[in-house]
């Protein structure tokens, strides 16, 4: 796995998935990455797309890798760009963001996740965490909200 992450730093370009997970009360989870290239931010799931994996399968991984989660899997949120320093070498970050919920519960501790919580829209902008981050979970909020003034029409 080292040497697929190697050969995509050596194109200059990454691609992740994220999950914004959410449970039954419309909160969702945030976690403190204890791993690069977030480390020591609140970030929500976020990992590398492997070789020969599909988008979809990388959010259900990386949700259960990093959290200890199974995830019912929603709508795509976004696609977004983050450029990083990773190791002293500019990287194009590109990140497919899926809207997940909750199957189990709770979380858990680990390497990468050293703690969590479940927050609220009001909370995002309140977070340290990396400004991508911080524009996927503002924009499931506005979608989120936008779906439920539809509905009401």
């Amino acid at each position: 796995m080292e040497s697929e992450r190697v050969e995509a730093y050596a194109a200059n370009i990454v691609l992740s998935v994220a999950a914004i997970v959410r449970r039954k009360d419309g909160k969702v989870l945030v976690m403190w990455e204890g791993d690069m290239p977030y480390h020591n931010m609140w970030v929500i799931p976020i990992g590398y797309v492997q070789q020969n994996e599909n988008v979809v399968n990388a959010v259900s991984r990386e949700v259960g890798e990093e959290m200890g989660l199974d995830i019912e899997i929603g709508d795509l949120v976004g696609v977004y760009d983050d450029f990083i320093d990773m190791g002293g070498k500019k990287i194009h970050h590109v990140i497919v963001c899926y809207r997940t919920r909750a199957v189990t519960d709770p979380p858990m501790i680990s390497r990468e996740a050293k703690e969590y919580v479940w927050i609220g829209r009001k909370q995002v902008s309140k977070l340290v965490a990396p400004e991508v981050v911080k524009k996927m979970l503002s924009d499931h909020f506005r979608s989120k909200f936008m779906h439920v003034l539809m509905a009401g029409r």
